[in-house]
């Protein structure tokens, strides 16, 4: 093996969860080349393309497969073979491989907004933490006055301020459209204003982890900051869920 080969490869099967996945190759292609250059992405035309890509890498190679249970069982014969490294952004259409690992509690769109965060930090000036800061202020005057939807608003103009320092502009209409969604599921389910503190806690985190261009804690923080979000909705729907089921009569 020549020492050109690449030793980390970012796999992508376009043809994952009935051909959704091809709409992240340039997002993830321009994210690879601002925050690990050292990675390659290939996006596969067939099964036997990537496998070839796998055995042309030396032994314990990094390789990152972005695609579904049926992607990760075709290659996990040779991953086993050359001992590679295997990580897996799963974007299937079950992703029951995932979920039994316990990699499904972040969705892809919040693995997005992780990476972004990181370019985010290395970007940032003191105007960009200027405008964090002023956007910050709002938001928690919002929480003291108890105006829940300003709050939510507030929230996404924050996180919408980060991904635009991280100038990633393929990825920024990803995470929007994401971020009107879950607009969409709290005006529906209820605010969880009890963790709007928690919210604000975060983002004082976030703010000081940009400050030192901590790319690893802003990173861990934003992580956790999406679980716990996520966490928060799942829990509200099915409250609300389970407090519509009709209890049955006994005869």
């Amino acid at each position: 093996m020549t020492g050109a080969v690449p030793l980390r490869l970012a796999l992508l099967n376009p043809h994952a969860g009935g051909g959704r996945a091809a709409r992240l190759a340039t997002p993830l292609a321009k994210g690879l080349a601002q925050i690990a250059p050292d990675y390659r992405l290939h996006v596969a035309q067939s099964i036997d393309d990537a496998l070839a890509q796998l055995r042309a890498l030396p032994k314990a190679s990094r390789v990152i497969v972005v695609g579904g249970d049926g992607t990760l069982n075709r290659l996990l014969p040779a991953f086993l073979d050359c001992k590679h490294v295997l990580a897996l952004v799963p974007c299937g259409t079950g992703n029951d491989t995932a979920r039994a690992l316990g990699l499904f509690v972040q969705s892809w769109q919040a693995a997005l907004e992780v990476m972004m965060v990181r370019r985010a930090a290395q970007r940032c000036t003191p105007a960009d933490l200027a405008e964090l800061e002023a956007i910050e202020t709002v938001l928690e005057g919002h929480i003291t006055h108890a105006d829940h939807a300003a709050v939510v608003a507030e929230n996404r103009r924050f996180h919408q301020t980060i991904n635009r320092i991280a100038d990633n502009v393929d990825a920024l209409p990803i995470v929007d459209k994401h971020w009107m969604l879950l607009a969409a599921l709290w005006r529906n389910f209820g605010y969880g204003e009890a963790r709007f503190a928690g919210v604000a806690n975060d983002h004082r985190h976030l703010i000081m982890a940009l400050c030192a261009h901590d790319q690893e804690a802003a990173s861990m923080i934003m992580g956790a900051h999406a679980t716990k979000a996520k966490l928060e909705l799942l829990a509200r729907i099915a409250s609300q869920s389970t407090a519509q089921v009709p209890k049955l009569r006994r005869a």
